[in-house]
């Protein structure tokens, strides 16, 4: 099991703060904190299991995962999201240190980089805990539905960061006063800045931090072609499969150094597989970056992963990009993308603003 770093005391300055489920909202939260030089506050416990636990069971379940594509803005909003936000807040709470001390302000600047906890949480304790400012980072192209929800009501407390001018502009447009910065997955958590020489034989995969249906695991190993390795990294395990063999090898049970591995792995890599996750925001910084490789995109996950991948296809086809949709992989309808000879296909729409100029910008007018 993944090990989450945990701070039990109380903060002075930034804290980044996420629930330790997936992969995607924890990196965040460590890649913002690595590049402000601050701590993060990935919390666990009884709550933050139960959703763990609820979340593998919908990824790793074929027909769970469809029926949660279908209908994950109703399961995320409404009654759903207060029983998401009410599991999560005790464990934040004990995490946080807060429950024994409940009046005092617990750190300068709040980041988040999940809306649930949000959601229960009234403004004036919001602004009493993080009293120069509280943020929400987006991971996804565009926030989920819940998250706007969340941000509407605590409109004017709680200011969005997103990473892309579509985002950015469709926020702004609701009135939600956001704020476009650079993306920071994934060179937030590795030392080199640019991509590598293309290796056209690597192949890597992404599972879901929560796992992958068996199914898309057994087309995916079908799909190497001979002189090729693959690398699936998987929760727990990294698979390697080449004309060698299959190997089996632990990851990092730290999510950090999990987390930096295997963004390391995909600097050379000349082709990835992956859902349409927050992966969309990593490939978006390696191509800017140089990075010339092609892109397997698995099946959506959520109406915020169906936006994810439409506008992925939408950008990399103005261009001029080669894309293939509804590819059959395997008995899987996948996605391809080809960004041979087309790196910095995303200069014009991300965020070139550091997060600590626009944070410090709006901290200081408090």
């Amino acid at each position: 099991m993944l090990k989450y770093p945990v701070i039990m005391k109380r903060e002075q300055g930034i804290t980044t703060v996420s629930p330790g489920i997936g992969h995607g909202n924890p990196a965040t939260a460590l890649a913002i904190a690595q590049g402000l030089n601050t701590k993060p506050l990935i919390f666990d416990g009884t709550g933050v299991i139960c959703l763990r636990l609820a979340h593998q069971g919908m990824t790793q379940v074929e027909g769970l995962s469809r029926l949660y594509s279908e209908g994950s803005e109703k399961a995320r909003g409404g009654l759903g999201m207060l029983a998401i936000g009410l599991l999560q807040l005790h464990d934040f709470l004990k995490s946080a240190g807060i429950i024994s001390q409940p009046l005092s302000p617990y750190s300068d600047i709040g980041i988040f980089t999940q809306e649930h906890l949000l959601g229960v949480l009234p403004a004036e304790i919001l602004t009493w805990w993080f009293p120069r400012g509280v943020f929400l980072y987006v991971p996804d192209v565009y926030p989920k539905a819940s998250a706007v929800a969340i941000l509407e009501r605590l409109r004017g407390v709680v200011t969005p960061l997103v990473w892309n001018s579509d985002a950015y502009e469709e926020i702004k447009r609701k009135g939600l006063n956001p704020r476009l910065v650079t993306p920071v997955l994934p060179f937030g958590l590795i030392e080199e800045k640019k991509a590598g020489e293309l290796d056209p034989s690597k192949v890597v995969v992404k599972s879901s931090g929560s796992g992958i249906p068996a199914s898309f695991l057994e087309a995916i190993e079908k799909s190497r072609k001979e002189g090729q390795k693959m690398e699936i990294w998987l929760p727990k395990v990294k698979i390697t499969v080449s004309d060698q063999g299959r190997e089996e090898e632990n990851t990092p049970q730290n999510i950090g150094d999990y987390l930096s591995s295997f963004y390391q792995s995909l600097l050379n890599v000349g082709t990835i597989i992956c859902g349409p996750s927050e992966m969309v925001q990593v490939i978006v910084a390696l191509n800017n970056a140089g990075w010339q490789g092609e892109v397997i995109l698995l099946p959506p996950r959520g109406k915020h992963e169906v936006r994810n991948r439409e506008w992925l296809i939408k950008v990399a086809r103005e261009a001029n990009c080669v894309v293939e949709e509804e590819v059959d992989f395997n008995e899987i309808k996948a996605t391809r993308i080809d960004f041979s000879g087309r790196p910095g296909c995303f200069r014009n729409r991300v965020g070139e603003r550091s997060i600590n100029e626009a944070i410090e910008e709006l901290a200081n007018r408090r």
